[in-house]
């Protein structure tokens, strides 16, 4: 009798252990979207290009811990500024014209079930020579749960 006992022990033992497991890894996690860049035939203007939100619903409460990044053109014309941007607000954006793919912590706190933005820019005014195609440009956000 006390060996059966000793088998249950062990076996809910293990289980206990694997839902700790489980319940820390579901103290975060990250998801990835891709979007094509927005082709760019003026100079002056704004353009966003929003990042679908992963299927998957994420906890009300999940922040940003960080956010990576990979975007890219063809004919990029000369002084194109791209800032990386929190629901679509200026006050909030990230300067990374000079770096096509990146790290950042610059958004970590905020809600992670909000979306994320490029948003592009060519100084000047009329129509560029040689039009600014957009690829496929990719973003990554790692979220946790607060303590």
């Amino acid at each position: 009798m006390s060996v059966k006992i000793y088998r249950i022990c062990l076996l809910v033992g293990c289980l206990s252990g694997l839902t700790q497991l489980a319940s820390a890894q579901a103290r975060g996690g990250s998801y990835s979207s891709s979007a094509v860049g927005p082709d760019l035939f003026q100079q002056g203007g704004h353009f966003w290009q929003d990042f679908p939100l992963d299927p998957i619903p994420l906890p009300g409460h999940a922040q940003i811990t960080t956010v990576s990044w990979r975007w890219q053109r063809e004919n990029i014309p000369t002084g194109t500024q791209v800032w990386l941007c929190y629901q679509h607000q200026s006050s909030t954006c990230l300067n990374i014209s000079n770096q096509p793919s990146g790290l950042t912590s610059h958004f970590a706190g905020k809600a992670a079930n909000q979306p994320l933005q490029l948003r592009w820019q060519v100084p000047g005014k009329g129509p560029l020579p040689v039009p600014s195609f957009g690829l496929n440009d990719q973003l990554a956000v790692n979220w946790q749960l607060p303590q």
